[in-house]
């Protein structure tokens, strides 16, 4: 939902700016291509937030922090032991809606 909408303020963007009409369909043929490359490859995470030990990311356990955390979005990081991080950014319309507040009360609440 969240690249729907980006893709649908940048065509807006496009039509009402003062580019040439040839410009404007190159320009909404980059969009839309961009769009649906970004809507087909986006990448699948796996969070497991497991009450009796510690969290895993893409089969990655260790501290998970929100990096951002708001209504939208949350931008998580987790370190592992050995140091090392990953990252994901999780938006609200990829859960559903207990999913979502659950990942938020953890985030929050630990």
């Amino acid at each position: 939902m969240a690249i729907a909408f980006i893709s649908l303020l940048a065509v807006l963007a496009a039509v009402f700016s003062g580019l040439p009409v040839l410009a404007k369909l190159v320009v909404l043929a980059v969009i839309a291509l961009w769009g649906f490359r970004a809507f087909t490859r986006s990448p699948m995470h796996a969070i497991l937030l497991d009450a009796g030990g510690s969290p895993m990311l893409d089969g990655a356990r260790g501290a998970l922090v929100g990096e951002a955390v708001n209504g939208l979005f949350v931008a998580l990081k987790i370190t592992m032991p050995d140091r090392r991080t990953r990252r994901a950014l999780v938006f609200r319309d990829e859960l559903d809606s207990d999913a979502f507040r659950a990942l938020l009360a953890y985030l929050r609440h630990g």
